[in-house]
């Protein structure tokens, strides 16, 4: 998540640059809570009163002199220089957003299959059958036999807790034969999970 705070951060200071508005302080509100892009995306930026042209006259002598000429040409007066946005602001500002997009749509789509940001999944959610899948499908006698689940029916929560989730289901397998399933998740110190999948009836 570290990675996609500075990317939000560093797309949310070059986005509040070209709108004109305070670089530091939405860099600062996206690297701390990455969606304010999202939001920075549709602050209307700031409306210039004209644009600059790439030539204007020396104050001096009124002689022409490029926009990005420190000094006048023909009298040698110091001359103010229009600030030019770095070549790399628009590929940090859309890498920037696109990462935090992304990061946006897997967290919507973890909690849909967990309901918590950092929970176990749910009994009945995508993520549960795949992760079920996986493990029987893993084990030792999984690979002897090669055995997988096919579909899951009458799935079950039998308990669950911010530690641990147990499920049961019915089952089809990869040889048409149907089984009762025990499957269940315990939540590791380090932030992962174990997952367990057991066939009861065989």
């Amino acid at each position: 998540m570290m990675a996609v705070a500075i990317s939000a951060g560093a797309a949310a200071v070059q986005m509040g640059r070209r709108k004109g508005r305070n670089a530091v302080v939405w860099g600062t509100l996206a690297f701390l809570f990455f969606p304010i892009l999202f939001v920075l995306l549709f602050v209307p930026g700031k409306r210039k009163a004209d644009i600059a042209p790439a030539i204007s006259a020396c104050s001096a002598c009124g002689g022409a002199v490029s926009v990005q000429a420190t000094t006048c040409p023909h009298c040698g007066q110091p001359q103010s220089q229009i600030a030019v946005r770095p070549w790399y602001s628009i590929p940090v500002e859309v890498a920037g957003t696109v990462i935090a997009f992304v990061a946006a749509a897997w967290s919507v789509w973890w909690f849909s299959q967990t309901g918590a940001l950092r929970g176990l999944p749910r009994c009945d959610s995508t993520l549960a059958k795949y992760e079920a899948n996986r493990a029987l499908t893993n084990a030792p006698a999984g690979k002897v036999i090669g055995i997988s689940i096919e579909s899951f029916d009458a799935i079950r929560t039998d308990y669950t807790d911010n530690k641990d989730v147990r499920c049961s289901a019915e089952v089809t397998l990869n040889n048409a034969t149907k089984h009762k399933v025990l499957f269940s998740f315990s939540a590791r110190e380090n932030g992962t999970y174990w997952i367990e999948t057991r066939i009861v009836d065989w």
